[in-house]
């Protein structure tokens, strides 16, 4: 709006007066300006944030990532046309899981193979659903099967955020098996060494 505003303050200008004479011109250019400014206090824009783009450096998986990436965009342009509260707070579990679980996969590649499945179905299926649900609702029709359709689509949300929840979950248990070997390594040595007593009890003036 700035911009459109600025010119036609400059086309008006040029109407009216002959912008041949560099007087003219000048002034035209300096109004114009003027005009952009202080539109701009009164139409501030809109900010769109662009998603970020999830990048591995392996081509296949780099695809998929993109493709999963579409389909959590299309579940937030879903979520934004929904307005019951209940709703849209499961979206919202899917969608912090769903990001998570593609951060996970750009960490560490080799989990790409564990989230295949997830990826490939389970996250556009999800979208798809969400889909289906926005334009039942937007659409503005009733009836015995839309609100049927409806409440069978609202029941199985909390059923896969669950899932997708469970899915990032999944991702560390290969981690927290390793933790595990590490502590208890590391226990073995110091109780070895001298420098424990049992489990975890340090000895007295260690």
């Amino acid at each position: 709006m700035p911009v459109y505003a600025s010119a036609a303050i400059f086309a008006l200008y040029g109407w009216i007066f002959p912008l041949l004479d560099v007087r003219h011109l000048l002034m035209a250019a300096s109004l114009s300006v003027i005009v952009y400014f202080v539109s701009g206090k009164f139409f501030k824009g809109t900010v769109i944030a662009v998603p970020e783009t999830y990048r591995t450096g392996d081509t296949s998986v780099d695809a998929q990532l993109k493709a999963s990436q579409d389909a959590l965009l299309s579940l937030r342009e879903a979520n934004e046309m929904i307005h019951e509260p209940a709703v849209s707070a499961k979206i919202d579990r899917m969608e912090a899981a769903g990001e998570k679980i593609l951060e996970a996969v750009v960490a560490k590649i080799d989990r790409a193979g564990q989230v295949r499945r997830f990826m490939n179905y389970y996250l556009p299926a999800s979208a798809k659903l969400l889909n289906q649900y926005k334009d039942l609702v937007s659409g503005n029709v009733s009836g015995e099967n839309v609100a049927k359709a409806k409440k069978n689509i609202e029941n199985s949300l909390d059923m896969i955020a669950s899932a997708f929840e469970k899915q990032l979950d999944n991702l560390y248990k290969d981690e927290q098996l390793d933790i595990s070997t590490d502590i208890e390594v590391l226990e073995k040595m110091m109780a070895g060494d001298g420098l424990i007593q049992g489990k975890g009890e340090m000895r007295p003036g260690i």
